[in-house]
């Protein structure tokens, strides 16, 4: 796995949107963005894209292995058996064994790797645990600027609400805000 290029939201953006004047806070504020994105990562997907591997139990009844996340692409499909580790090559968006069309990888949301029509998931007895692995690029752009607005504005508010609470608890009433990082993810969680 690979993290992001660059985090949604930069330090001098979180420090307009506190309105703070110095760079006296700039450690802390990379820190609650990091800390932020982290949540909202685990809710929401990547947000700049990352490299993820992905593992899955077992083969889909159907015909298509779900991916969960904005897929951008797959660079590497294969699983385990008892007698060893095969794969399908990946180009692009096809995946191929021994030169044959086998499957395709729908990108975006949803996204899916889907059986060509007629053919089959392998055989194979996999072996136990989390035997197939998926490597794939997850994320809604390369940079933070096609991070879509509502994920930035949610990373500014948690990561400025994570500077403005740095103890553990508090004796203040704490109230949530109508339309916070909730309302700002609802369209992009997970289901």
């Amino acid at each position: 796995m690979t993290g992001p290029a660059a985090e949604p939201i930069s330090v001098a953006e979180l420090r307009q949107w506190c309105s703070i004047d110095s760079d006296h806070w700039d450690l802390q504020l990379a820190q609650h963005i990091t800390a932020a994105r982290q949540h909202l990562v685990a809710l929401c997907g990547p947000m700049v894209n990352e490299t993820w591997d992905l593992w899955f139990r077992g083969w889909p009844s159907g015909d298509a292995l779900d991916i969960p996340g904005e897929l951008v692409a797959v660079s590497a499909f294969e699983w385990t058996t008892t007698t060893g580790t095969s794969s399908w090559t990946v180009s692009g968006t096809d995946l191929t064994s021994s030169g044959t069309n086998q499957a395709k990888v729908e990108t975006g949301t949803p996204a899916a790797i889907r059986l060509l029509r007629y053919k089959l998931w392998p055989t194979a007895v996999l072996e136990s645990g989390w035997p197939i692995r998926v490597r794939a690029v997850i994320g809604r752009g390369a940079a933070a600027t096609d991070v879509p607005m509502p994920l930035r504005n949610a990373t500014a508010l948690l990561a400025a609400h994570l500077l403005a609470n740095r103890e553990a608890t508090t004796d203040q009433r704490l109230v949530r805000i109508p339309f916070g990082v909730d309302r700002l993810i609802a369209e992009y969680r997970h289901a």
